[in-house]
């Protein structure tokens, strides 16, 4: 008899509830794992539980809208979890869930690594140019966005791509890996790669640095920041004109 995997799902933000509504409609194929406690949002929570295998099954929910290691490290304890899978997650696992584990924790990284470790890749990549995006599923380790990785879909950036559209667009490649990595872990064959040392790790602030359109800045400086800085409701790139703040978005 094939055994089951026990999974703590973690996350927030479109590629969850993305992943969550595929579930659902069984275009992501569960089987062989069963979801035994859920880290995040309330809405997703809702969503988590309109899941076949769901029906009548109580499952514990930890809100994700503030650190709660102790709480996720009682719950792999009590429920006996066999691994855990984050899909963009906003805080840091503590290396002592790591280990209750046994290292079997996987995060979805919404860029190529280690090129872009950290936060707010989608705008980073065109700021710097790049004419390609990655998706990755790793192996979490101790230092943030290191470990191996297991999946990785690229897709082309546009010349005229923005930060929201490449979101969108990064959706379709987050769910052919999340159906792989779902194969792969249901059957207990994943493909591992070490990460190599080195890319770069952008802090959550960086950007806010970066948002405002200096004089003298050349067109292309500007149609980069406009594309890079929208993503509504976040504030854009502005430049500042005699004390007056003027928004600059994509036409």
């Amino acid at each position: 008899m094939t055994s089951t995997c026990r999974l703590l799902l973690l996350g927030r933000g479109p590629i969850l509830k993305a992943f969550l509504e595929e579930a659902v409609s069984e275009r992501i194929d569960l089987k062989g794992i069963d979801i035994e406690g859920f880290v995040g949002d309330d809405a997703d929570m809702k969503l988590l539980r309109r899941l076949p295998k769901m029906a009548g099954k109580p499952i514990p929910y930890i809100p994700g809208d503030r650190r709660e290691d102790k709480k996720i490290l009682q719950t792999l304890k009590d429920f006996q979890i066999d691994a855990l899978l984050s899909i963009q997650y906003s805080w840091v696992l503590s290396g002592e869930i790591l280990e209750e584990v046994r290292g079997r924790a996987y995060n979805l990284h919404n860029a190529k690594l280690p090129d872009y470790r950290g936060h707010h890749s989608l705008s980073h990549e065109i700021l710097n140019g790049e004419k390609f995006h990655s998706v990755t599923i790793h192996r979490m380790d101790a230092i943030v966005d290191r470990g191996s990785l297991i999946f990785e879909e690229t897709i082309a950036i546009r010349p005229d791509e923005t930060a929201r559209s490449l979101g969108e667009s990064s959706l379709s490649a987050s769910m052919i890996l999340l159906r792989r990595f779902c194969q792969a872990l249901a059957s207990g064959k994943l493909p591992e790669k070490r990460l190599t040392d080195g890319g770069k790790f952008y802090s959550r602030h960086l950007l806010e640095q970066m948002r405002e359109i200096k004089s003298p800045a050349s067109l292309e400086e500007i149609s980069r920041k406009a594309r890079a800085f929208h993503y509504p409701p976040h504030e854009p790139a502005y430049i500042i004109i005699e004390g007056q703040k003027f928004y600059v978005t994509p036409s």
